[in-house]
C-alpha cells in the first residue's frame, strides 16, 4: 500500500500489479511534528499550508 505516485514507474512497466485498484484507504489525519518553542519558519509553515490545503481538496 502507498501512493500511486511513488509506485507509478514499477505499476507501469509491468514489475508491480495492482491487486484491488478501486480499493481506497480512509482518510487519516496527518500531523506536522516539528520542534517546540512557537517559531515555525517560514518555509515549513508554508509547507504544512499547502499541504492542508491539498489534502482538503482531495476530499
Amino acid at each position: 500500500m502507498g501512493p500511486r505516485w511513488a509506485f507509478k514507474e514499477a505499476l507501469n512497466s509491468g514489475k508491480l500489479v495492482a491487486l484491488l485498484p478501486d480499493y481506497q484507504l480512509g482518510g487519516g489525519p496527518f500531523h506536522a511534528v516539528y520542534r517546540p518553542g512557537g517559531y515555525v519558519p517560514p518555509k515549513i509553515r508554508c509547507f504544512i499550508d499547502l499541504m492542508g490545503e491539498h489534502c482538503k481538496r482531495a476530499l
